[in-house]
């Protein structure tokens, strides 16, 4: 067992334990509000405005925090992103207005930002694992905690925030323990690492010149914007739609994002054993369109039933769709730095409208909410075969 541990800890396939748990914190504070807001009467529309203010403070922490980051303070901006998670949540303790919701979910953004911007310079000295693996790796982490996350929040939703919060404070302090453990054991295998030829290729046995790089990054780039908008709108509204329009509990809205996100973690991971679908734009459409099928037959059978086939097929979509954006950003070796910013601010822009949109339209009625991701992923595929066929 303790060969197995040390393999382990050498190989460092630990650091895709991390964002895992801190996504757990993540998905279950956001959850946490909207559920909050929806209990004390919020319309979707407004609930919307309430999602997107994290997506703002997202976005701007991003582009503030990014420029004072380096792989020497990585560590520091990860126990600070922690940090801040375990001094937020008690805010749901004391804090019981609207206005109080949105000043929570305006300190989750930063809170987010501090974390993940130190994660992604702590693994770039992670495991030596090729691009196609180390990002299925690190999609599986993140959605797993987003879907944990999301799970326990909606199952203890209905308890004291004395105790509904104990998650957020375990999750970052495993997080912190894990960091200042994993130190001591870097530190005694650094002499080691120095010594072994490090080389991460992206895994593929094909050549790509930079100009379809170019375009396939630009390709999942715009897949990164649609995901974004739908999978961050459904995160806000799924308890507004579960628990106002069809009567059921927050558990049940926790369970159906813990369903999309869990799909989305296993398809994100299952991608790998197939690197003959990165730069292939048939492969790709296939599983375009297999996603417009899924979101169609959503819009046409509707209600809860809909909802499900909703989930899971945003969860493939999304997997399938975040994997690329990471992939195609890494393999341009000498933009990565710059790549995975752009992924970030484009996340935290898409959070932003995300709410905004899904809200606006699930205001108006629930078909419209079920027509809003079929137009997105039309528009996404269109746009995605015009970038491709005007650079072939």
């Amino acid at each position: 067992m303790l060969k197995i541990i040390n393999n382990f800890l050498r190989k460092k396939y630990w650091i895709y334990v991390f964002p895992a748990l801190m996504d757990v914190s993540v998905a279950f504070l956001l959850l946490l509000v909207s559920v909050k807001a929806v209990q004390m009467g919020m319309s979707p529309f407004k609930l919307g405005i309430l999602g997107s203010v994290w997506g703002i403070s997202y976005f701007v922490s991003n582009l503030l925090l990014s420029r004072f980051a380096h792989k020497q303070t990585a560590n520091l901006f990860m126990v600070l992103g922690c940090l801040s998670f375990i001094v937020i949540a008690p805010g749901f303790i004391f804090f019981h207005s609207l206005a109080a919701l949105f000043i929570l979910a305006f300190l989750i953004g930063p809170a987010t930002a501090f974390f993940f911007i130190g994660f992604q310079l702590f693994m770039g000295e992670g495991a030596n694992l090729s691009v196609l693996k180390s990002t299925s790796f690190y999609t599986f982490g993140w959605s797993a905690g987003i879907a944990f996350g999301s799970l326990i929040a909606g199952t203890l939703a209905g308890l004291p925030p004395a105790i509904s919060i104990l998650p957020v404070v375990a999750s970052s302090l495993l997080i912190i323990a894990g960091l200042r453990f994993i130190g001591k054991f870097s530190a005694k295998q650094r002499e080691g690492d120095k010594k072994e030829k490090r080389h991460t290729s992206s895994g593929l046995d094909k050549t790509v010149t930079p100009g379809t790089e170019k375009t396939y990054l630009l390709l999942g780039w715009v897949g990164i914007v649609t995901v974004s908008i739908i999978s961050g709108g459904l995160r806000f509204l799924m308890p507004k739609l579960i628990i106002d329009f069809f009567g059921l509990s927050a558990a049940v809205a926790g369970t159906l994002l813990f369903l999309s996100f869990a799909v989305q973690a296993v398809f994100g991971l299952f991608l790998m054993k197939f690197p003959g679908w990165r730069y292939n734009f048939k492969a790709h459409s296939r599983l375009e369109l297999l996603g417009l099928a899924g979101v169609f037959l959503a819009l046409v059978i509707s209600g809860l039933t809909g909802v499900i086939i909703l989930s899971v097929v945003v969860g493939i979509y999304s997997g399938h769709a975040f994997y690329n954006g990471v992939f195609y950003s890494l393999c341009q070796r000498h933009k990565r730095g710059r790549n995975v910013s752009v992924n970030e601010s484009l996340v935290g822009i898409s959070g932003i409208f995300g709410p905004l949109i899904l809200g606006a339209a699930l205001q108006a009625g629930i078909s419209y909410f079920f027509l809003a991701p079929v137009l997105l992923i039309a528009i996404t595929y269109f746009i995605q075969a015009f970038l491709v066929r005007s650079t072939t």
